[in-house]
């Protein structure tokens, strides 16, 4: 998986993560982070849609920020441990795996307000969307990467 771009807090106006992999697809999802050894400090990886996450098959432990459609954080799990498996987040739409630690060193809550960053939007949001799918679409006004409201 090629990293797309980073996600940034709008709410604590602070960047989250530099380098995201997106995870949109069935077999992408399932694959997940397995397989590696380890996930950087800077790179994250987005599972989209997702409300829960299991630990199977894992050598190391990870956090997990679960988003709704408005990527607002509803949920946080710290140090989830190999072979554990996460709740279930009826609001969730995405989670994004961070290394274990992050959601500390970056200062996420409940309730933050994230976005994708990227230096030139353009591109990537075209990118992002074929990744995704039509059913994504960028607000205009804000850049934001939101689901179209038929899916909402």
């Amino acid at each position: 998986m090629a990293p797309k771009r980073g996600l940034y807090n709008k709410t604590r106006e602070s960047p989250v993560v530099a380098k995201v992999d997106l995870a949109t697809t069935f077999f992408k999802r399932l694959k997940g982070l397995l397989g590696t050894k380890s996930l950087e400090e800077d790179h994250g990886l987005f599972l989209s849609p997702c409300k829960s996450i299991h630990m199977f098959g894992m050598k190391y432990a990870i956090d997990a920020v679960f988003l709704n459609k408005d990527l607002i954080v509803v949920e946080l799990v710290e140090n989830i441990q190999p072979g554990a498996v996460s709740g279930h987040y009826r609001d969730a739409l995405s989670c994004l795996e961070l290394a274990q630690g992050t959601i500390k060193r970056v200062n996420l809550e409940i309730g933050d307000q994230l976005c994708w960053s990227d230096e030139d939007l353009t591109p990537a949001r075209n990118r992002l969307r074929n990744d995704l799918g039509q059913n994504w679409t960028f607000e205009e006004k804000t850049g934001d990467l939101v689901l179209s409201s038929k899916f909402s």
